[in-house]
């Protein structure tokens, strides 16, 4: 419904004159046209000017105003702007408006360069003059800025006034935060009682002080922010923090340090460096059951992602800034105090020790050694209740792996009671790392195999006493446990994009289905191909161990994020326990899909 009009000639080597009118039209709409993410921008543009001059020296003139500017995650206010161009100095007047009030005026002349052509430097050498104001500015308008705070209180106040060049800026004048709070939801924390004040001296923002309290802690800051280039600022701070939450993101990650740390460098690649102590702090990590992460912006699954849905529903980069993903962290020491948990669905263990971490890009590194004084683990054996383990000590080591791998050593105890009323003392010992763990179960004092001890835990009595379905039971339980270790120690071992081990069940002496192995490799970035080989185990009753009549094997090809082509050749039947059965000859299946996947 927007309308563009234009009317006259574009500046050229002789002086023209061109106007031109925007009324109500839709960035996203542009954006589209361009065939750019219609999700990273959007809002109402007006728009009237006058362009005069030449292609070297044009001269402009007019206004603009934005309603509900979307740009990536900056959420703006009502944006009004006045400006008027002429030899090569642009001078504008911007106002941010809430709720029909002026919350920011800010006036710039600055030295630029316009020109219709290509320049290898926009920035001119001359003087620049910017005023910004903003008096008891209600700090809830910064919520329309971005989604990432929420409940926001208190006031600001900024007077700003900026000479000098592009190269060599003069500042002076003040900025002050009065009663803030506000609430971070992507950090799951409050931050409140928020006061700081700063003055503009020179080139640089000095940070007189600026404190702030969270969950009882609390934390501050002073140094300067050191304006090298106008448009280039650099850090120099100090961070002092004791007790304070910085992070409450259940599943993920609670945080509670004392710091003592200086943030140095640009302000998009600073560097962290110093000591901390951490205290009423949970890390949580992978289960025994693995899972994967996957970097939904990793530009390997361009063709995967929907990035039009992962900007809308606030997927990207919302959790952790640009900033944060820019952060250098060098030698950062951590020693853990009291109350440090490590935790998944089946652990929680106690954490005592430290550690050296450092960062590189998205990159963590982590080095040092915890001890596990005590805690507790959950064995989880499907259909039947958990048996909880009281852990008695063990280690976890990070050896500055790029993957954040730590080495798992863990001893627990859990007393289980027979049938008979006999009481078994059941060690779970696990070992491997955090990606693979691996769980063994042995017995102080008794020679009873590993088999057994999981049949104790599962039905109070050792394997030979049970039943042919209990047997199955933990004959079954046993294979998924060795099929989880397995397929990812190979998976890191061999360096294969996907393996599986899928054993088969063996039940009443009836024979046994085919334990498959599957092993999956990119080919491309639309083909990938899995090949499997089946074997039977359960005995001579149950056919040849392998049989090349049990291979088996799919390609995929995928035409775009929502529509896939697969054909397989799988084999027909299982192994048989019956002879006159398996001398049946082996058929094949062939298959092809066209699979068309949508998301609502």
């Amino acid at each position: 419904s927007g309308t563009v009009t234009l009317a006259g000639a574009v500046p050229g080597s002789l002086p023209s004159l061109l106007t031109g009118s925007v009324v109500g039209l839709e960035l996203g709409d542009v954006v589209g046209v361009l065939q750019g993410d219609t999700a990273a921008m959007a809002g109402l543009a007006s728009l009237d000017f006058r362009l005069g001059g030449t292609r070297t020296m044009p001269t402009l003139r007019g206004s603009a105003s934005l309603t509900g500017p979307i740009l990536g995650d900056v959420r703006a206010p009502l944006i009004r702007a006045a400006f008027d161009y002429d030899n090569r100095s642009l001078r504008s007047l911007i106002t941010f408006w809430r709720t029909g009030d002026p919350v920011l005026e800010v006036d710039l002349t600055l030295p630029f360069d316009l020109a219709l052509e290509a320049r290898e430097e926009r920035k001119l050498p001359g003087q620049i003059a910017i005023t910004a104001q903003a008096d008891s500015v209600d700090l809830a308008v910064f919520e329309a800025f971005t989604p990432s705070i929420r409940n926001s209180l208190g006031t600001m106040a900024l007077d700003l006034r900026a000479s000098g060049t592009w190269d060599d800026p003069r500042l002076d004048g003040t900025l002050a935060l009065l009663g803030a709070q506000a609430r971070l939801p992507a950090l799951g924390v409050t931050y409140g009682n928020v006061e700081g004040r700063a003055r503009f001296s020179g080139d640089s923002l000095i940070l007189d002080s600026l404190g702030m309290r969270s969950d009882g802690g609390s934390l501050t800051a002073t140094g300067s922010i050191r304006f090298e280039e106008l448009t280039k600022p650099v850090l120099d701070l100090r961070i002092a923090a004791r007790e304070f939450l910085v992070m409450d993101v259940p599943n993920y990650l609670k945080l509670r340090p004392d710091l003592d740390v200086t943030l140095r460098g640009p302000l998009m690649q600073p560097v962290l460096r110093g000591l901390g102590t951490l205290t009423g702090s949970v890390l949580y990590f992978a289960d025994l059951v693995s899972k994967d992460i996957v970097d939904l912006e990793d530009p390997a699954y361009i063709d995967l992602v929907d990035t039009l849905a992962l900007r809308k529903q606030r997927l990207g980069a919302a959790f952790q800034s640009r900033f944060l993903d820019s952060l250098r962290i060098e030698d950062l020491r951590f020693r853990l105090g009291q109350d440090v948990w490590l935790r998944s669905s089946e652990a929680n263990v106690q954490l005592e020790g430290s550690v050296t971490i450092d960062k590189l890009r998205k990159n963590y590194r982590l080095a040092g050694t915890f001890n596990a004084p005590r805690g507790t683990y959950t064995l989880r054996i499907p259909y039947l209740p958990a048996r909880d383990f009281d852990v008695e000590g063990g280690t976890v080591s990070y050896f500055g792996s790029p993957d954040l791998n730590a080495e798992l050593d863990l001893r627990a105890r859990h007393v289980a009671r027979m049938v008979d009323g006999d009481e078994v003392p059941i060690v779970a010992r696990i070992e491997g790392t955090i990606l693979v763990p691996r769980l063994t179960l042995s017995s102080p004092g008794r020679n009873l195999p590993e088999r057994d001890l999981l049949a104790i835990l599962m039905f109070g009595r050792p394997d030979f006493q049970l039943g042919g379905r209990e047997s199955a039971q933990v004959n079954s339980t046993v294979r998924s446990m060795l099929a989880g270790a397995v397929s990812g120690e190979l998976e890191r071992l061999v360096g294969i994009d996907m393996f599986e081990f899928r054993p088969g069940f063996i039940e009443d002496n009836q024979g046994s289905s085919l334990t498959q192995l599957l092993a999956g490799f990119q080919l491309s970035r639309r083909f990938f191909v899995t090949f499997n080989a089946g074997f039977c185990l359960g005995g001579a009753s149950a056919g040849p161990a392998f049989s090349r009549n049990n291979l088996g094997g799919s390609l995929e090809y995928r035409l775009s994020r929502d529509f896939r082509i697969q054909v397989s050749a799988e084999p027909v039947g299982t192994c048989q326990a019956n002879p006159t059965v398996t001398l049946l000859p082996r058929r094949y299946q062939f298959g092809g899909d066209l699979l068309w996947e949508r998301e609502y």
